[in-house]
């Protein structure tokens, strides 16, 4: 998204940090909180009283910390924290000046520079000040946007002096690196000073615990006055010296500017903050990463800046070349480094993407409380020591340690004549050097009576640290002086090695492979489970896993080797990701991604709203719960295989091939196309739609239904499921229709359908004369309702028979069978026959029928509920009325023997009694046979010969 701050235009340091603008539209910051450790900020400004939380302000000596920076004489740069806080998380898309880096995170200050603050840094005694760095916990980032002139001031900045500033700060910084977040520990972000001396002549920025922070201009060039050196992590837009950067100032005339915005704020102080607003975006993204997840992530994704990378010369502003150092993991080798830049620009874009996905790889995050170390102990060099004047020294240490590195301290003790004309090196087992000390920094005496002085080393992450390491001593001016080396210590810490290994890619691959071609090649030769991660890649990937197959990442192809590797993650393009004949877990990430797998315990990993995502698998699949993808088909639709395909709860559309495939989408309504064979769908969703071809290719297909559903065209068979009472309904086709145990309505539409209810107390919809039900006894009381003339079928226990509509006047013919069945008409001239079974018969309005054609037994009693006189005929069929002739009856044959005095003769054949409404049939008349009962007219209506026709 494209804020709507007026001053965002000229805010140029965040075109500097990748996409950013596709980030805000996923993450701002928010519920990350920040502690600006400044001098004090404005919370009243505009752009960040929405931002700030004085629920967490710091308590020292049982006073809260009043963020409101100090007016008294000595403090002209009060303005100094809330420009950082506004580069931080000014509030963005208001309508109102400057966008911070996470303008959706809460930031609380801590004034740590005003000269009356209880925690004011340079106190001859900063207990006060150091109670504040203890209570960095309270927040998940902190910011601090100051630093010390690097010096080699033993008695502040010396690691190695308990009692130094430096010493006592790194002490709070690894508690609070153990104990901030609930034991991931709170991200410290530091400043690396703007004095253009090697930050490790101040033990502040040495310890690993912070992430120190260079600065760069607008041209990506290392600003001229940004400090340096082998423990800057990276580097953030600063400016140079007059300063560019647009943030936020003290509200009116009170801050350095006469308005609310400044537009000349720079240095280190302007990079660190930037960097925590960059940190804040990842632990939204990812809030279970470890501090030292956060730094990882940092120096993977940091791009490439300033002179570029084999140059034989540097710019006037940089102090040294960028080199590469003998990791094997990044962009197919190692990663670049500069003790200028660290590892380089922050990319917000890749940085946040890649901690997204960190969580895939790397589950278990990386904190003090898992952290790797070793030490050689405090080692005397025997031997040659002497570091001859002009020339060199080297001493080599042997470290047996299994580990790969994040971070080296080096504690070397020696002494020289003339500091100033000394370079110090240390080179890694793997052959990457390191330059710890160039001369520039100290003064010429610092190590005349002997330095004991700890180095700190982040350019060497990705390393193993076991072999012999080389510490040399360089005298670069003749005839000055000379010195020796006696001790060395050094302690390496990080992880332990594993062959689960990580590859990761970025859009970097580009430039390192024109400058090392074999980085284009990757064969895993240890085992494990290994990742491809390209989730700060932005444009589109094939990532083929299969071995000797070909991968494009950045749009460079990678050879892939032999070696098996299970698993990818990729980012913000339409992805294709290929599986191998491993386990593999494939993460699309955002984009329309598609998946090609061959294996059922294969799994896809997709969040919603990241895309239209595809599956096609050469085998039968189910997509895992939570998955968001789209659709899901069978690879070869054309072949004949059976591949069976199921969905999630989600929304899928699946696709089988023209073998007999079993389509099961899910709980969303889902869409399921067989393609020709004998294929079943699965029907849990009335909105779930089936698809299948047409004539001779489709096959007989079938659908399992737990829903009410209507067939679609050319599905032949359908079958209800689960105990629900369901409706199941045809098409045009011959249907076979089966119900559950539930009480179905079943109704065939138009074809010649089959139609079996089960137990349950089902509805038939009949529409077809060839329709056929199949109930058996005992399975509930069953009724059909039919739209055309309808015979039930004998054998078959239904319990009741209609036409579909009663108002319907259609002349409608129904017809029972041997159960009692309850027949009922409409408002049509209808025809209604028990046949056997004692049934009941309701004609409803209309000039209706009642017709007795089956043989005649007390358990073949009707009952007529309706008949009405004027329009009702009773039709005698003369096949078992035999004493009958066709037509209307005689006169003489009938006889209502229930009016007065009313005696029975030998022609008497119907008798009715209009008293019980009963109808009798006396074959022969007086004779020795008696009258059967075969009807009872409800009504008791007063019947006549002419309400009876022989048929």
């Amino acid at each position: 998204m494209t804020p709507n701050d007026p001053l965002y235009a000229n805010q140029w340091h965040l075109r500097m940090l990748g996409n950013i603008e596709t980030i805000w539209n996923d993450y701002t910051g928010a519920g990350i909180h920040v502690g600006v450790y400044d001098s004090g900020v404005d919370y009243r400004h505009p752009d960040l009283k929405t931002r700030y939380d004085a629920t967490r302000h710091v308590v020292v000596d049982g006073r809260v910390l009043v963020p409101d920076p100090d007016d008294s004489p000595g403090n002209e740069n009060n303005w100094h924290g809330t420009g950082a806080a506004g580069l931080i998380a000014a509030t963005g898309n208001n309508r109102t000046g400057v966008v911070g880096v996470s303008w959706g995170a809460s930031l609380t200050g801590v004034n740590i520079l005003g000269k009356t603050s209880p925690a004011y840094l340079n106190d001859p005694d900063p207990v006060g000040f150091l109670s504040a760095i203890h209570q960095m916990t309270r927040f998940d980032v902190t910011n601090g946007s100051w630093n010390a002139t690097p010096g080699y001031a033993s008695t502040f900045q010396n690691l190695n002096n308990p009692s130094a500033f430096a010493a006592r700060l790194a002490a709070e910084y690894a508690y609070v690196s153990a104990n901030g977040r609930g034991g991931l520990g709170t991200v410290i972000v530091q400043s690396a000073g703007n004095d253009d001396l090697d930050v490790n002549g101040n033990g502040t920025n040495v310890t690993r615990h912070n992430i120190t922070v260079a600065a760069a201009n607008q041209d990506g060039f290392v600003s001229s006055y940004s400090n340096y050196g082998s423990s800057v992590l990276l580097t953030a837009p600063g400016s140079e010296t007059e300063g560019s950067i647009v943030t936020t100032d003290r509200s009116g005339t009170a801050g350095r500017t006469s308005g609310d915005y400044m537009g000349n704020y720079n240095g280190t102080s302007a990079a660190a903050p930037i960097v925590s607003g960059a940190v804040a975006l990842m632990l939204q993204a990812n809030p279970n990463l470890g501090w030292r997840d956060v730094q990882t992530i940092l120096a993977l994704s940091s791009t490439h800046t300033g002179t570029r990378i084999g140059a034989s010369q540097h710019s006037a502003e940089e102090n040294n070349f960028w080199q590469v150092n003998r990791a094997d993991t990044w962009n197919g080798g190692g990663m670049h480094y500069s003790n200028d830049y660290g590892y380089g620009m922050l990319d917000v874009y890749g940085a946040v993407r890649m901690a997204e996905a960190w969580k895939h790889f790397s589950p278990t995050a990386q904190t003090s409380a898992n952290e790797v170390r070793f030490s050689t102990g405090n080692l005397t060099v025997n031997g040659n020591n002497y570091i001859p004047d002009g020339s060199y020294l080297n001493v080599t240490l042997n470290v047996t340690a299994s580990m790969i590195l994040e971070h080296v301290d080096l504690t070397l003790t020696f002494r020289h004549g003339n500091f100033n004309f000394v370079n110090i090196y240390a080179y890694s087992p793997e052959g990457t050097r390191v330059l710890l000390h160039d001369g520039s920094t100290g003064e010429w005496n610092t190590a005349a009576n002997g330095l004991t002085w700890t180095f700190g080393i982040d350019s060497l992450r990705g390393e193993a640290a076991a072999g012999t390491w080389t510490i040399q001593f360089v005298d670069t001016y003749p005839e000055t002086a000379d010195g020796f080396f006696t001790n060395v210590e050094l302690v390496a810490y990080g992880t332990r090695p594993t062959a689960d290994d990580v590859y990761h890619y970025t859009d970097e691959l580009v430039e390192m492979s024109a400058l090392n071609a074999a980085r284009l090649s990757l064969n895993d030769t240890d085992g494990g489970i290994d990742w491809i991660d390209a989730a700060a890649v932005t444009g589109n990937c094939f990532v083929n896993l299969g071995p000797g197959g070909k991968t494009t990442i950045a749009g460079k192809e990678i050879a892939m080797g032999s070696g098996v590797i299970e698993c990818a993650v990729t980012g913000d393009g339409n992805d294709v990701l290929v599986a191998n004949s491993a386990r593999n877990t494939l993460v699309g990430g955002r984009g329309n991604d598609t998946y090609l797998l061959d294996s059922a315990t294969d799994a896809v990993v997709e969040k919603s709203g990241q895309g239209a995502d595809t599956v096609i698998a050469s085998v039968s699949y189910r997509l895992a719960a939570g998955q968001s993808v789209e659709t899901l088909l069978a690879a070869n639709k054309t072949g004949t295989a059976r591949i069976d395909l199921t969905g999630n709860e989600l929304v899928n559309a699946l696709q089988g091939t023209n073998g007999a495939n079993r389509l099961d989408g899910g709980r969303g309504a889902d869409t399921m196309t067989g393609l020709g064979g004998d294929d079943t769908y699965v029907v849990d969703n009335a909105r779930d739609r089936t698809v299948e071809a047409g004539g001779t290719t489709g096959g007989i297909d079938t659908v399992l239904a737990s829903v009410s559903t209507v067939l679609a065209g050319f599905v032949e068979n359908l079958t209800l499921t689960g105990t629900a009472a369901l409706t199941g309904t045809g098409n045009g086709h011959a249907n076979r229709m089966t119900g559950n145990t539930g009480a179905n309505v079943l109704d065939g539409r138009g074809g010649r359908d089959t139609m079996a209810g089960g137990r349950g107390d089902d509805t038939y919809v009949v529409d077809n004369l060839g329709d056929l039900i199949l109930e058996a006894a005992g399975q509930g009381r069953d009724g059909v309702r039919s739209g055309v003339n309808y015979a039930l079928a004998a054998g078959q226990e239904i319990e009741s028979l209609a036409t579909t509509r009663d108002a319907g006047t259609g002349a409608i013919n129904l017809n029972g069978n041997e159960f009692a069945n309850t027949i009922r008409g409409n408002a049509g001239a209808n025809i209604l026959a028990g046949k056997l079974g004692a049934d009941t018969l309701t004609g409803l309005s209309g000039a209706d029928s009642f017709l007795f054609n089956s043989g005649l037994s007390s358990r073949n009693v009707d009952h007529i509920t309706d008949f009405s006189v004027r329009d009702d005929t009773i039709r005698l069929d003369d096949a078992v009325f035999t004493q009958f002739a066709v037509g209307t009856l005689a006169s003489g044959l009938f006889k209502d023997v229930g009016n007065a005095g009313a005696r029975t003769d030998a022609d008497d054949r119907i008798l009715y009694d209009h008293r019980s409404g009963g109808l009798y049939y006396d074959k022969d008349g007086s004779g020795v046979s008696k009258a059967v009962l075969f009807a009872v007219i409800d009504t008791k209506a007063l019947l006549t010969f002419q309400d009876f026709l022989v048929v």
